[in-house]
């Protein structure tokens, strides 16, 4: 994690991406939050708001399993409860916009 951090302090955002990446698909304590860096950062530096919402997706799983053992991450849940809309109302929009090939 710490590394994640740095890597996106030093301005690096494509290696910070790879490792919350890595840290989100080896599961445990933290995947949650690794989860949703990875849908700030498809979001925000890919512009790809699919990915983002599939990324933020996870997430909640991740959440909804860890407060079924008993062990919530209210954090990622707070910060869900803003993102998965606003994902969701953006790739509505692009898809309400892409029109099929003539």
């Amino acid at each position: 994690m710490d590394r994640a951090r740095v890597l996106a302090r030093l301005g690096r955002p494509m290696e910070a991406a790879l490792a919350w990446a890595a840290l989100a698909e080896g599961g445990g304590r933290i995947s949650g939050l690794a989860w949703i860096q990875v849908a700030k950062h498809r979001e925000h530096h890919e512009r790809d708001q699919v990915a983002a919402l599939e990324a933020a997706s996870r997430a909640a799983r991740e959440a909804a399993r860890r407060a079924s053992l008993g062990m919530p991450l209210p954090w990622v849940e707070r910060d869900l409860a803003r993102r998965m809309p606003r994902l969701r109302r953006l790739v509505s929009t692009l898809s309400s916009t892409r029109r099929p090939a003539a």
